[in-house]
């Protein structure tokens, strides 16, 4: 067909790649094309004409009966495996960056949608980033984060991915999982849609085929239906709806304020907490505090006292690491413990309580550093009683060993709950 057409001839995935390579910018992006082109040509080999048939003897082969097919092939495995070590060398340091991510937890929300669905023109609205935004296909390759504020004045982390279309070949995929990974980690994932597309139903039905691909399908999605500007009422009245749907316009900044009380809402993980305090009028550094902090509901003066009502998302609330929560929580247990055996009798007392303490020293720190499964009072108390209920039956001294374990059961698992998380 070439040598009728005097014109290169390609098929579907190589075009694709031919506009991944132009758009590719990162270093990270150019090794994903290259990996996803070498794993295209390789099983192409055998038609690229009868040259590659051809035997070869010469200095860098492997003797006189290797064809050149062969030898071809030998490079391109020997490149492909160069190409997946230094993409593994971007997944360590994308690794090492989420781990100092997670030291200061924050929520990251990623963009998903069809090609040319307006993902990087929404970027560009919520951060202020200014990305390429294009209408040309595939013009979003390499990932971005921007931090955005919500509402509720929580910081959260917007990612900006590429567009995915029908049919993707599974190659493609492959390549770019390191880029994709953004879409695995996410806390929540906009589905974002051309509103005005005729293909809409279609198109969305493959972004999710994708996501189910990345088993990414049952994250917190919300909806967004983009370029609602260039549709009439009537068009707008027949979207769909429902609480996870949210009609916007990007370019024009339609609905994005509706938008960010949305995401607000929808991460559950670090939910809002409403809360209600009665602050001295002279304390302007708490009330300054709270303003910054939280999202004032009411205020009300009373002589010289300010009754405030605020909403503030549980990741500003001051937390400790786990090492120091499960350092309290062995001292109290421990201590508890301790003072539980005071009224016993033993050969070497000072010894029998010593052993108490660091038993319950380190049964506390694991409890609050590591391994509770279900922060909060109640399943502290289980545990609490739990634990006590072997050192009550061996020493016969039932009530104080359980109620003094009980009670610091309760203490460790209120203490996790609310300095832990």
């Amino acid at each position: 067909m070439e040598r009728e057409l005097h014109a290169r001839v390609i098929d579907r995935t190589q075009l694709i790649l031919d506009i991944f390579a132009r758009h590719a910018r990162t270093r990270e992006g150019q090794l994903q094309v290259e990996l996803a082109q070498l794993e295209y040509l390789l099983p192409r080999l055998t038609g690229r004409g009868a040259e590659m048939s051809q035997l070869g003897g010469g200095i860098g082969t492997r003797g006189p009966g290797e064809t050149q097919l062969e030898t071809d092939r030998r490079k391109i495995y020997r490149r492909m495996r160069h190409v997946q070590q230094q993409l593994e060398n971007v997944r360590r340091v994308r690794a090492q960056q989420r781990q100092r991510r997670a030291a200061v937890p924050v929520e990251t929300i990623a963009l998903v949608g069809y090609t040319n669905a307006g993902k990087s023109t929404l970027f560009n609205a919520l951060t202020k980033a200014g990305v390429l935004a294009s209408s040309r296909m595939f013009a979003t390759l390499d990932p971005t984060l921007r931090s955005i504020t919500l509402p509720s004045k929580r910081k959260v982390l917007l990612s900006d991915t590429v567009g995915f279309i029908r049919n993707l070949p599974h190659t493609l995929v492959t390549s770019f999982r390191a880029t994709l990974e953004e879409v695995q980690r996410a806390s929540l994932i906009l589905h974002i849609a051309d509103a005005t597309s005729p293909n809409a139903a279609e198109q969305q039905e493959q972004v999710e085929k994708v996501l189910a691909e990345l088993e990414a399908q049952d994250k917190p999605t919300v909806h967004v239906l983009n370029k609602v500007d260039l549709l009439s009422p009537a068009q707008r009245n027949a979207l769909p709806g429902g609480d996870n749907v949210v009609q916007v316009s990007a370019i024009k900044d339609i609905g994005l304020e509706t938008l960010l009380q949305r995401i607000d809402a929808a991460l559950t993980a670090d939910p809002v907490e409403r809360i209600e305090i009665s602050v001295p009028q002279s304390d302007g550094k708490v009330l300054a505090m709270i303003e910054a902090r939280g999202n004032i509901l009411n205020r009300e003066y009373r002589k010289d006292r300010v009754q405030l009502c605020f909403s503030l998302h549980s990741g500003r609330l001051p937390h400790m690491s786990r090492l120091t929560v499960g350092t309290i929580c062995g001292v109290v247990y421990g201590t508890l413990s301790a003072a539980s055996m005071l009224p016993l009798t033993f050969p070497d007392k000072r010894a029998a309580l010593l052993g108490a303490f660091i038993n319950r020293f380190s049964i506390g720190f694991v409890i609050g550093a590591v391994a509770l499964p279900w922060p909060g009072w109640l399943s502290g108390l289980v545990i609490g009683l739990l634990l006590s209920l072997a050192d009550a039956i061996i020493t016969k001294a039932y009530v104080p060993i359980i109620v003094l374990g009980a009670i610091g059961g309760t203490v460790i698992g209120w203490i996790v709950q609310r300095f832990g998380r």
